[in-house]
């Protein structure tokens, strides 16, 4: 049985939402020139991730590790605060984004159990990745480090979103947003921080999970934005956060995968949550999810999400 559970930290969902903005950059078609001139703002990471081959040779699937940090720092690792994969499928021709609950109680090699988001400060993005990939089977190609502190910046730069809204997140956005000029309900057009607010909006009976649902809700909306964008005001928007992202994508590989980029914006965009049951635990005094039944059931949500029926038939 599912059983409400309340984060503490109101910056999860502004993590969340931004992790995507970064991938959306690469699958736009900015070009190459634009390209080159981004990368060169970011942090490359050469630290060795495995002996995995490009993901370039098999174009069918290739997952991607987004980490949302509140600081990128060189000495010191601290939790991760948001964990996501996004999953390319060529093959199904969509785009699947699976959200790894941050308080997911899990075993960490050589830590024993602990919360999913610790396996960062234990390890780095490799013992993360080895920690999905014992326990939910998915082999993670690349990642990209994210420290991401402007969300309001960057919903006012595509010009803000467009919502349909109740008149009770209406009441709730004026409620606790510097402007407080909406009124009534339906669609309305909202800057950066009031689209801040409404991805907090807890004040409702179903916590969390309608809290996710406004996510994604958001997400979609940042989508179809962003493909709308110019080349011209990507780079504007993408100037202000490359430089706060660490990746081990090599240019060369953004560049494959901007050639393909048009293919990829038709694609759908699914979502998915691990984990899909769970219940709130206090163990050694902190708040944990327990996965329901068990962690098997997620390998088998997040595999067969991500595989569909070639996971289902190799399962059999």
């Amino acid at each position: 049985m599912k059983r409400k559970f309340k984060t503490k930290r109101k910056k999860s969902i502004i993590k969340i939402i931004l992790l995507i903005f970064f991938v959306l950059l690469m699958l736009l078609g900015m070009g190459i020139i634009a390209l080159q001139v981004l990368y060169n703002r970011t942090n490359y990471d050469s630290d060795d991730f495995g002996s995995y081959p490009s993901i370039l040779k098999d174009n069918r699937y290739f997952n991607v590790l987004l980490v949302g940090l509140d600081e990128i720092q060189e000495k010191q690792r601290g939790r991760s605060d948001s964990m996501m994969i996004i999953s390319l499928d060529s093959h199904h021709k969509k785009i699947k984004i699976t959200s790894l609950m941050r308080d997911l109680w899990v075993p960490i090699p050589g830590h024993g159990f602990s919360k999913l988001n610790s396996a960062y400060s234990y390890g780095g993005v490799n013992c993360l990745s080895g920690v999905i990939r014992s326990i939910f089977g998915v082999t993670i190609d690349r990642y990209v480090i994210v420290d991401f502190n402007k969300f309001e910046q960057v919903i006012d730069k595509i010009g803000g979103l467009d919502l349909n809204l109740t008149s009770s997140e209406v009441k709730y956005i004026n409620s606790i947003s510097r402007d407080k000029n909406l009124t009534g309900s339906g669609l309305m057009h909202l800057n950066g921080n009031q689209t801040l607010s409404y991805s907090r909006d807890r004040d409702d009976p179903s916590a969390d999970f309608k809290r996710t649902e406004r996510q994604r809700y958001v997400i979609e909306s940042i989508i179809n934005k962003m493909k709308s964008l110019n080349i011209v005001d990507l780079i504007s928007i993408s100037q202000d956060i490359m430089k706060q992202v660490k990746t081990n994508f090599t240019i060369s590989e953004i560049m494959s995968l901007v050639k393909n980029s048009r293919q990829f914006t038709r694609y759908p965009v699914i979502m998915n949550r691990i984990p899909h049951d769970f219940e709130c635990k206090n163990i050694n005094k902190q708040s944990v999810l327990v996965a329901l039944p068990n962690l098997d059931a997620c390998k088998d949500s997040i595999l067969s999400f991500i595989y569909e029926e070639l996971y289902l038939k190799e399962s059999k």
